[in-house]
């Protein structure tokens, strides 16, 4: 694990042309975020390399992604590590638990689901809302195209916008304000977290990268 973190930041370094663990980090965190669709914070990242802590499960892989392999199993395969057979058995072992247990208890929740889902849907009544080009709006429930259960946080925060580089991005605190979703290498901005009705895909915070690279410079 040394040795596959060790590679991680020394790309990190020389891909960025900084100093600083800092920066390296992020460098590494805007790159998942972006390529990935991957949220893994910079601090995180710093606790991994000071020691403090190992990734595990798929944040090994996302990282592996980052130094050119398809997961950290092929990283380990590729190293040739002498404990890479008892790894990549107990990762095989996990993934087929896992799997057992997901069909395990979507046998048992689906016909629950499918009760509610019909009843919802069958009553017509006013619990829904309908993504009309850059808004929610409250509509019968009758299983059209971009229809979701009605959900108020939603309704009144989710909003698609325009941005350019005089918006607000964060807040006093640093948080964010803006969204963003990337479909065909086209962005769209949004004013809440959540799901992008149209591309059916989880926005993502946006970032300083994505600031300079796709709205300051813009052309």
């Amino acid at each position: 694990m040394e040795q596959f973190l060790q590679e991680i930041f020394k790309k990190a370094k020389e891909e960025s042309g900084e100093e600083s663990l800092r920066k390296w980090a992020e460098h590494i965190s805007d790159y998942l975020m972006e390529e990935n669709r991957f949220q893994l914070s910079g601090k995180t990242l710093e606790r991994y390399y000071n020691g403090e802590t190992t990734p595990n499960g798929e944040k090994k892989n996302q990282l592996a992604t980052y130094i050119g392999y398809a997961s950290y199993r092929d990283y380990l395969i590729t190293q040739h590590k002498e404990d890479q057979t008892e790894e990549v058995e107990n990762m095989i072992s996990l993934k087929v638990k896992s799997k057992k247990k997901v069909l395990t208890t979507l046998l048992v929740i689906f016909p629950v689901l499918f009760g509610i889902g019909y009843l919802g849907f069958s009553t017509g009544r006013e619990e829904c809302m309908v993504w009309k080009e850059d808004h929610f709006e409250i509509a019968a429930c009758s299983g059209e195209l971009l229809e979701e259960e009605w959900n108020e946080y939603r309704l009144e925060n989710f909003k698609k916008i325009e941005v350019n580089p005089e918006t607000e991005f964060f807040d006093n605190g640093g948080r964010p304000k803006i969204w963003y979703d990337k479909e065909n290498n086209i962005f769209t901005y949004f004013t809440a977290p959540g799901i992008n009705p149209e591309t059916e895909q989880t926005v993502k915070q946006i970032t300083p990268y994505i600031i300079q690279t796709h709205i300051m410079n813009k052309k």
